[in-house]
Parts: structure tokens; sequence; C-alpha cells
């Protein structure tokens, strides 16, 4: 391996690293971002933080690292594209890697790579937002746009978080589970709104109040919310690719924790599911590292 590489799979909630070296590899984990909301202090913020990691992931097997000795950078984003979150940044990177060779991708071609390798598929993302495509081994041939949690993003932690807040504001949840909400929670109607509306990072807050769902899954209520979150993903976006000539699989922690109920929605459409992954990382550092 000529130098160390350093690979990352960065969604809205969280961002995983692993740096690889001839030593081995280091794992860690930083804030994550979505490039298409990109502050500059929030990036370079990110890259001081990171640089930090690298320079101090080592031990007894695993020998410190400086930042020049990362040759390779590959990151993956959600929200990246060639617009002005790649260039901003590639120049915060070139900033504390100035020898690395940088590639900047997004979060699906990070479930693309990681789910399908080199084989043609229908990928998604299911986490904090939601997204698909029709993979032909190399590249999408075809995507549905996601529209974020206000116009799309169905099936996602952050739309499931919406629903039940949205219901929870009209009264509408089972008494039990409104109680069980306002003791966990306590949240008014005033901090609602500030954190939706004017607060950073709406869609990260919604989609932690979905764990909320995840503790209560055998609920009635909760089953019926979810099962409209995950048919309208798969009416909405994944029936609209060919499922009967493509199977389909799935990246994020949240369609990963929910797989059995996605799978037997998705069945009942035709849907073939091939594979559910929490996490891409490992599966991408095994596409980056194989001969």
């Amino acid at each position: 391996m000529d130098g160390a590489i350093l690979i990352a799979e960065c969604g809205a909630t969280k961002c995983d690293w692993c740096l690889a070296s001839v030593s081995g590899e280091r794992r860690f984990r930083t804030p994550g971002l979505n490039a298409a909301f990109l502050s500059r202090e929030a990036a370079s913020d990110l890259m001081a933080s990171v640089a930090l990691s690298v320079h101090s992931a080592y031990s007894d097997t695993f020998p410190a690292i400086c930042p020049d000795e990362v040759h390779h950078i590959w990151f993956y984003g959600a929200g990246l594209t060639a617009g002005t979150g790649e260039i901003m940044m590639r120049e915060l990177f070139s900033a504390h890697f100035p020898d690395a060779e940088l590639h900047f991708e997004s979060d699906l071609m990070a479930a693309c790579r990681a789910l399908l390798g080199h084989e043609a598929g229908i990928a998604g993302i299911l986490g904090t937002g939601s997204n698909s495509c029709l993979y032909d081994g190399t590249s999408f041939t075809r995507t549905v746009y996601s529209g974020g949690f206000i116009l799309g993003d169905e099936g996602s932690g952050a739309v499931a978080g919406r629903m039940l807040l949205s219901d929870y504001l009209k009264h509408e949840l089972p008494s039990s589970l409104e109680k069980a909400f306002n003791e966990r929670y306590g949240l008014n109607y005033q901090t609602i709104v500030r954190k939706v509306y004017s607060e950073p990072s709406p869609s990260r807050w919604l989609a932690s109040l979905a764990l909320f769902l995840a503790d209560n899954r055998e609920d009635d209520y909760v089953r019926n919310l979810l099962r409209n979150n995950f048919s309208a993903y798969i009416g909405r976006q994944l029936l609209k690719y060919d499922v009967e000539k493509y199977s389909v699989s799935i990246a994020g922690s949240f369609g990963y924790e929910f797989r059995d109920m996605i799978a037997e929605l998705g069945e009942r459409k035709g849907i073939r599911f091939r594979r559910f992954l929490a996490s891409p990382l490992d599966a991408l550092v095994e596409y980056h590292l194989a001969p």
C-alpha cells in the first residue's frame, strides 16, 4: 500500500472513518454533516477533529501517522455534489492533508459500492434521510430525487420523527404513548418550533425522535406509522425502478433496524431484497483495499 488511505462514510448524523496502512486499520467517529447545508465553521471543525484523530490513531501495533503520510482520501458524504460543498471540503482537506489524492462521492455511491460492489442492482439509503438509485456496477443510471425531509425522504428516520411529532402536537397519539413521550422528552410547542425551524440540523433532531418508535415498536400506533413511512418509500422511490429485473439492497441504520418490516412490505409489491447493511464502512474498506 502506497502510504495510508483514509475512508469516510459521512451521514447527516455521524461520520465513520477508517485509517488504513501497512500496519493495519484504525476506526474513529466524528459528528456528521450534510454538504448541501454546509457552513465553513462546521466543515473546519470537522477537519480539525479528523486531523487530530489521524495523528493520534496509534497503538502498540499501529504506529503514529502524520497527516502528510495519508496519500489517498475517499470521502463519501450526504448532500455531496460537485458544487459549493465539495469545493469547500476539497480546500479544507488539502490544507490538512497536503499530499493526499482526494476523491469525493455522494453517500448514495457509498451505498452502491458497499452493497453491490461491481454488480448491477437497486441501492437505497434509509438513515436520517433516504435515497435510491439504479446502479450498473460503476455509476448511477437512474435516480429518484430524495427531496429532503420536507419534500421527500420517505422511509427515513427524520420523516418518521416528523410524523410522530406532528401527531403529538395534534394529540393523535394514544394516551399511554403521549404520556411516555412527555416523560422522555419534556417538549413544549415553542421548543419544537425552534428546533425544527430555527436551529441547525433539524433532520438530525427529528431522526433522534425515531428512537422512541424503535423502543415502542410493538404498539399498534407505532407499527402503523412505520408501515406508512416505509410504504411511502417503497411506492414513491423503489417501485420507480425495474424491480422485476433487479433486486434491492438497503444501507442505513434506520432501515437495518426495521429490515423485517421493510422486507415484508416490499415483497408484497414484488420486490426482492438482497441485503441490508447498518453501516457501509466495512464494505467500503473492503472495496477500496481489494487487490
